[in-house]
């Protein structure tokens, strides 16, 4: 095999890892994002259900339903989702960006000469690798539901070809 093929089977290859990555973090965004609804919502049936309690005159439902409520920001400010939302969000995007890269330079950057198709895998190597230091861990589940929903075809784009 020549060092070009090479190069271009490596760029396939980069291509699908960012692609299952970049899937399975937007899975998790998802589910962050729907956690956050429902403890923002819990927070909310919690404060009603201490206002009524309240009003019926149930001290001690109303003191329950109440701390709970009160207490609802700082356990979410503890557990730090907002930060984490941020971080998969740009991570997410990151991937999402370098399976385009790693895809272009595979079908445009080999077409234009070696040299260039090496250095624009580099480039897009040293992308991917700051991109990988981040470390984001999401869960495994999610890395399977990504596989399925990609082996399914939600995320092929099937393009005409020219002529």
């Amino acid at each position: 095999m020549t060092v070009r093929n090479e190069v271009v089977a490596e760029c396939q290859r980069q291509e699908d890892n960012a692609l299952y990555t970049a899937v399975t973090l937007l899975l998790w965004l998802r589910e962050i994002r729907l956690l956050k609804r429902a403890y923002l919502l819990a927070q909310l049936i919690f404060a009603a259900a201490a206002a009524y309690f309240a009003v019926d005159g149930n001290a001690l439902a109303a003191g329950i339903s109440g701390s709970i409520a009160g207490v609802a920001p700082s356990v979410w400010d503890a557990l730090k989702f907002d930060g984490h939302e941020d971080q998969v969000r740009h991570y997410a995007s990151e991937f999402t960006r370098l399976r385009d890269r790693f895809r272009q330079v595979r079908l445009i950057d080999d077409a234009k000469g070696i040299e260039r198709l090496e250095a624009s895998f580099q480039s897009a190597m040293r992308q991917m690798d700051r991109a990988r230091s981040g470390a984001v861990t999401p869960p495994e589940r999610l890395f399977r539901a990504a596989q399925k929903k990609i082996k399914t075809g939600d995320y092929s784009h099937d393009i005409a070809a020219p002529g």
